[in-house]
């Protein structure tokens, strides 16, 4: 919902060149790439869960040699694989963003020649 919002507020209407509308097309972009951070986060971790409410609802029972089964384990693998995955990757997507931005650095540096 809220990524929608930004993506009708960066929409509407001709991009105006004044400071305002830099600055405001600026913290749109950062607004999606929190957003885009925030949504691989929880994706991420979201599997850490099922192996830890598992192991809470086994340890609730009285048995004391409880086994862990092997799906659990591919789910803790999956897990710490998604975790890493998670933390590695807000570095790409700033370098997405901020490359795929038009009015970056590189596109408003004009190249310029010296006229005598």
């Amino acid at each position: 919902i809220v990524y929608r919002q930004l993506h009708k507020m960066r929409n509407c209407g001709p991009a105006s060149i004044t400071t305002e509308g830099v600055i405001h097309h600026k913290e749109i972009k950062l607004a999606q790439v929190s957003l885009v951070i925030v949504a691989v986060f929880i994706l991420c971790h979201a599997v850490r869960w099922v192996p830890n409410i598992w192991e809470l609802k086994q340890s609730q029972e009285e048995e004391v040699s409880i086994s862990w089964p092997l799906w659990v384990d591919y789910t803790t693998s999956l897990s710490h694989l998604l975790t890493v995955f998670s933390s590695s990757v807000n570095f790409y997507i700033y370098a997405y963003k901020h490359l795929n931005t038009p009015g970056t650095r590189r596109e408003q540096e004009a190249p310029t020649q010296d006229t005598v």
